[in-house]
């Protein structure tokens, strides 16, 4: 997935590439809870990015 960030102090737009690495990945939720539009829990308890 990519997303799009602003820059700070800037109108420009950087893009972000955005991954889990599924063997480190402890099931905590804890991205989903700050980015819930980017990840997601799914039934196996990892988290996916959407």
């Amino acid at each position: 997935m990519t997303v799009q960030q602003d820059s700070p102090g800037d109108s420009d737009t950087q893009d972000l590439e955005v991954w889990i690495d599924q063997d480190l990945c402890t099931g905590d939720g804890i991205c989903v809870q700050y980015a819930p539009d980017v990840f997601e829990l799914d039934i196996d308890g990892l988290a996916y990015v959407k």
